[in-house]
């Protein structure tokens, strides 16, 4: 427990016991017995003074060295300013021989000069230079050491009294370096004598200290080392009067007390270390003790902590759960009403109060069910199916209370909520209400559009067929007629392409209201797709009373109308069929109408025509031909003719229009007016269209090459190839690949195609003339309003229509057309041709008019190439008037 003087003692022999005072102590244990010097038995004051000589010996050499530096350092300053004063007196000398006339660039003079200054011992080098900076003469280093003396100045030149003239620049080195080696020596040699007094006297200072403080010094170490080991209390032995010998006497008195003090000490510590072993056994019981009741507190403490934790635990989990909870009906979309077992709100969500805003004074915890529904039946929300509002409450309740139940009910200001109620096994209820107005209203409307139009409003395609079976079983019971009317509009598309889709809307929407303006109150019409419409007449009793009526709305859909500030002209083509005269169901009598509509167009649109059994054979010889064209290309059936174009004032041919024709092999040769419209229905239009572009460049190329230089090739082109993007890219592929230039191409566009030009079309029309190639306007004169559009145009030339030329001379409106447009072609700086002549009457009246060119029977039919190429070579331009034969006078081939 307590320390005992066994644990301060040293164990073993100190490591540093040969080193330092202990080691010396050991070193010399027997000095004592050593012999003393002679000088040991002299008084203390003759041994002091001894050893003070030496130090002022000591100190005197070293005053005396240094005196004898400062000297030498005085005479080194007063040599070397001396110095310095020679290199001035021997700078300025020289240089005032250099500013005499001598600086003539007498370079010999000047080396004199500088090798005079060079004989001088002290000089490193010199050197001049003139004005610039260049080096006239120089001798010796002029890069001194640092010690080194260097002058430099101007050497200056002019008469007395008139400003003087810098010719050039003069440089002196010298060097102190003879000095400085003599002032080195001298110090050396006296530092020397000094390092050897002083070294002297050290070494007797240091024999004196032997003898005078290492000895006693080592008496005294060995005392106390012996003491330290544990060999008791032993006093250091040495008996001198001086200094040391006091000291060691003054450790022995100082070892006689402190030896008494530790015996004291030694017993008042077993004393007191028997007092603590008792008291720190006591303190160890108590301790024990102590921390057994810190333990158990310490686990009352954890018990305490961990029932803190939980409980803190289940409160915020708690806060949790309700804020989730809330979070949770909040975010139910629908209305979520919660109702305990006597019918009082518990929980509500803020949709709840959006379905009856109302009411959200009554919608606060704690209202009964029965109150609310009172009071939204009272202010009018919900309308009671009953006229007693109690019983209606009653019901309510009734429904409220069962296990589960969903219904809809509409609300007083239209809108419709689905109610699903819940009871759960604690007798709550769950309520959800739901705000079904738009799905109520999407059902109406789908509702609606499942048989009306939705741009017009007028009944649809299956609305119409389910009201034309009502009117032909209504027919067939009072013996009636039913006439079915088939409608499309003329040029509808040419509407859309110039004035945009929003005007075609609204066209249809007024053709709608004129037809039923036409109608009587037993017809409807119904809108079928695009600009196709359907009439169903009932009750009718003569088959002219439908007639009638088809051309009344025929008449009303040719005025004009006023569509967003602009002024469409339209018409209307009407296939009609009769119920019972042309019997069958809704879809065959509809197809019936469509062979009638299909003739209506046939014969120049606007009309209205009854179907006949005619009309479905002409139908099926259509559909034959459209069967028979599609293959015509494959199988080498189409072939190209050519009909020469004439300059009317010269008599020269001036190119050739190529035309197809079609050789079928059972049918024999097909006239152009028979399948074009077929193919541009079918849009077969577009292969046959590159096939005859292609064929006509390469027939044209191998002509000119042959030496048939003719300057124009003619080609007509549908309106459905401008529908196209790269139609230019096509007829530049078609170019190159034959070999023909483009400026000897000219495309043929009909007016009706002018007319209905869109913004497409005008961009497709430049990119053709930037290829190269030339544009012509067929058959003009044939369309309305054109003259207004014809500026826009990128053309070259007009073609008059052969409907204007046949009655030109017998028809004045004809020759006024005719000359109009000649007239008008001129003035717009384009040539004119008109096609179609077949008289020398016709002939001299194109003339007169001042026609450019002109092409038709009367010159010569379409020829084959083969035959187009003899009549070519064999023509004659001076007897190109001459009337043709009888033969080549008729027009078997027309266009």
């Amino acid at each position: 427990m307590g320390r005992t003087r066994r644990d301060f003692r040293p164990v073993g022999t100190n490591p540093r016991a040969e080193t330092g005072i202990d080691g010396l102590a050991r070193r010399h244990p027997d000095s004592a017995a050593r012999p003393r010097p002679w000088w040991w038995t002299l008084p203390p004051m003759r041994r002091l003074r001894g050893r003070f000589l030496v130090i002022t010996v000591a100190l005197t050499v070293t005053a005396i060295a240094t005196v004898l530096g400062a000297a030498e350092l005085y005479a080194y300053r007063h040599a070397q300013a001396a110095l310095r004063a020679q290199l001035v007196e021997l700078f300025e000398a020289q240089r005032a021989v250099l500013t005499r006339p001598v600086w003539n660039l007498d370079v010999d003079r000047i080396n004199a000069v500088l090798a005079a200054i060079a004989d001088d011992p002290d000089v490193l080098g010199a050197a001049v230079y003139d004005a610039a900076g260049v080096e006239i003469a120089g001798i010796g280093v002029l890069q001194p050491p640092a010690a080194d003396l260097l002058r430099a100045g101007d050497i200056v030149f002019g008469p007395d009294g008139q400003v003087a003239e810098v010719v050039g620049r003069f440089v002196v080195a010298m060097s102190d370096a003879r000095l400085v080696a003599a002032v080195r020596r001298d110090i050396v040699v006296g530092g020397a004598v000094a390092m050897s007094v002083m070294a002297t006297a050290i070494l007797s200072n240091l024999l004196a200290l032997r003898w005078t403080v290492e000895r006693p010094l080592g008496r005294l170490l060995e005392a106390i080392y012996r003491t330290k080991v544990g060999r008791g209390r032993r006093e250091a032995v040495w008996d001198s009067p001086d200094e040391m010998g006091r000291v060691i006497r003054a450790f022995n008195r100082l070892q006689r007390r402190v030896g008494a003090r530790e015996t004291a000490t030694r017993l008042a510590r077993d004393a007191l270390e028997r007092r603590l072993s008792k008291r720190t056994q006591e303190a160890a019981r108590a301790r024990d003790e102590l921390a057994a009741c810190v333990l158990e507190l310490e686990w009352l403490q954890a018990d305490l902590a961990d029932q803190a934790s939980q409980v803190a635990q289940m409160s915020e989990d708690l806060s949790l759960a309700k804020q989730q909870l809330h979070e949770t009906v909040e975010s139910i979309s629908e209305g979520f009403a919660l109702w305990d077992s006597d019918d009082r709100l518990l929980m509500y969500n803020r949709h709840y109060h959006c379905i009856f805003p109302d009411l959200t004074d009554l919608i606060v915890p704690g209202v009964n069910f029965a109150d609310f529904v009172r009071a939204a039946y009272g202010r009018g929300i919900l309308a009671p199916e009953q006229l007693d509002t109690e019983r209606a409450v009653a019901e309510r309740l009734r429904r409220h209370r069962t296990s589960s139940d969903q219904f809809e009910q509409e609300l007083s200001d239209g809108r419709w909520i689905r109610v699903s109620k819940r009871r759960t096994k604690s007798g709550h209820v769950i309520g959800i209400l739901s705000d079904i107005s738009d799905r109520v209203e999407s059902q109406a409307t789908i509702q609606r559009m499942a048989v009306q139009d939705a741009l017009t409003g007028l009944p649809n395609r299956a609305r119409f067929h389910d009201d034309l079976r009502h009117a032909i079983g209504h027919a067939d019971r009072i013996g009636t007629r039913v006439g079915v009317m088939l409608l499309d509009l003329d040029h509808f598309k040419s509407v859309n392409d110039t004035h945009g889709h929003a005007a075609g809307d609204g066209l249809l929407r007024q053709v709608a209201k004129r037809v039923l303006d036409c109608l009587r109150k037993t017809d409807s019409v119904a809108r079928l797709g695009g600009d196709e419409f359907a009439v169903i007449a009932t009750n009718a009793d003569q088959a002219s009373g439908i007639q009638v009526l088809g051309d009344r709305i025929a008449n009303s859909l040719a005025e004009p109308f006023e569509v967003d500030g602009n002024e469409i002209h339209t018409g209307a083509s009407i296939g009609v069929t009769i119920y019972p005269n042309d019997p069958g169901d809704s879809e065959q009598l509809l197809r019936n109408a469509n062979f009638a509509l299909y003739r209506a167009k046939e014969e120049g649109r606007g009309t209205c025509q009854i179907f006949d059994r005619q009309m479905h054979a002409v139908w099926l010889q259509r559909r034959a031909l459209e069967q028979d064209l599609r293959g015509a290309l494959e199988r080498d059936e189409l072939y190209m003719v050519y009909q020469p174009q004439i300059d009317l004032a010269s008599g020269e041919i001036v190119g050739a229009e190529c035309l197809i024709r079609w050789q079928h092999p059972e049918r024999g040769s097909i006239l152009p007016g028979d399948f074009i419209s077929v193919a541009e229905t079918t849009r077969l239009i577009i292969p046959i269209g590159e096939w005859v572009l292609r064929t006509a460049c390469r027939q044209f190329a191998l002509w000119r090459s042959l030496g048939l230089l003719l300057p124009n090739l003619s080609v007509n082109i549908s309106p459905l190839h401008f529908q196209q993007e790269n139609l230019a890219d096509q007829v530049q592929t078609i170019l190159a690949a034959s070999g023909l230039d483009p400026h000897y191409l000219e495309l043929e566009i009909t007016e009706g195609m002018a007319l209905a030009a869109t913004d497409a079309t005008l961009r497709v029309l430049a990119q053709l003339k930037a290829v190269g190639v030339r544009l012509a306007i067929d058959d003009f004169g044939t369309g309305y309003s054109s003259l207004n559009r014809i500026k826009n145009f990128p053309v070259d030339r007009l073609k008059i229509d052969k409907s204007f030329i046949r009655h030109a001379v017998t028809d004045p409106s004809d020759a006024a057309i005719s000359a109009a447009i000649i007239h008008l072609g001129h003035t717009l700086n384009l040539s004119v041709i008109a096609e179609g002549a077949e008289q020398r009457e016709q002939i001299d009246f194109l003339i007169d008019q001042g026609c450019d060119q002109v092409q038709g029977y009367f010159i010569s039919p379409p020829l084959a190439a083969a035959e187009f190429a003899a009549f070519v070579s064999a023509y004659e331009p001076s007897t190109w008037l001459q009337p043709p034969s009888a033969a080549t006078r008729a027009p078997i081939f027309s266009d």
